[in-house]
């Protein structure tokens, strides 16, 4: 008896002691109006540092919330916010190697609803995420009618690396006609060949 009401005030302690860790970690102001952020309130963070001239770092990303991967595809998938923040949040999610960046972005990338300018930046972050993996999914984009898609597709293919790229960027060096495509191949065959640099 005496052991289960030793057993009965710790699980009481404890409960208590989490309800005010809990209650400590919310932060309330002297108004007694929590301070705790909500989802939308994580969702503005994001957009402000979205908006913010340049690229997020991964520190500057991840900083916003543990569910920051969630509230980027929340501002990429909304029809209402800016194409400029949508783009960017494309490209932050990069940083994040699991299955709801990858999907994502397989989505972007080979769904035609979605415009070029998505689907761009989203081939890069695509290969970042999936590294090796992406190689046989994204090199057909090499083949693009669009030169600028093209361009993108030869970006990816120098964040995947390897041999496979080497090889298979040499053999579409004859068939290229954009010089701007052409000399961004040629950087990235000799980057990952370990051949010296061409002068600019």
């Amino acid at each position: 008896m005496i052991l289960r009401a030793l057993c009965v005030s710790v699980v009481v302690l404890s409960v208590g002691f989490a309800g005010t860790a809990a209650w400590a970690d919310s932060s309330w102001t002297a108004e007694g109006q929590s301070t705790m952020k909500t989802r939308a309130d994580r969702i503005a963070s994001l957009v402000r540092l979205l908006t913010r001239e340049g690229m997020p770092t991964e520190q500057e990303v991840r900083k916003v919330g543990k569910d920051v991967d969630s509230l980027l595809a929340t501002v990429v998938n909304d029809p209402n916010t800016s194409q400029y923040l949508r783009v960017k949040g494309i490209w932050c999610l990069r940083y994040f190697q699991n299955r709801r960046s990858q999907l994502l972005l397989r989505s972007v990338v080979t769904d035609p609803v979605w415009q070029k300018s998505f689907r761009v930046v989203a081939m890069v972050s695509l290969a970042h995420v999936h590294g090796a993996s992406s190689f046989e999914m994204l090199k057909g984009f090499c083949l693009d009618p669009d030169a600028e898609v093209r361009m993108a597709c030869v970006e990816a293919m120098d964040v995947v690396g390897g041999t496979d790229v080497v090889s298979y960027l040499q053999a579409l060096i004859p068939r290229e006609r954009d010089m701007s495509v052409l000399q961004r191949m040629d950087k990235v065959i000799r980057k990952h060949s370990g051949l010296p640099m061409m002068m600019e």
